[in-house]
């Protein structure tokens, strides 16, 4: 019963990963416009021992972006 609580706390002390600049720069031209509906949503994913960063579009029937550290 006292593994859970440990566990939970060794999950919330994991480092974050640094957000890169042109990721970062996409996100604030997505906040500086106004809210989207649905709203804008940006998800990281490690792929292939990368960091991936899947932006949701901002209406239907758009395909969702796709983008890696670089921004390629």
């Amino acid at each position: 019963m006292l593994s859970f609580p440990l566990w939970l706390s060794l999950e919330c002390n994991k480092q974050k990963s640094e957000i890169p600049s042109c990721i970062q720069q996409k996100i604030d031209q997505i906040k500086a416009v106004p809210k989207w509906n649905p709203p804008a949503e940006v998800n990281e994913y490690i792929y292939n021992g990368n960091h991936v960063y899947l932006f949701s579009a901002d209406c239907c029937d758009q395909f969702n972006q796709l983008f890696d550290s670089a921004c390629t």
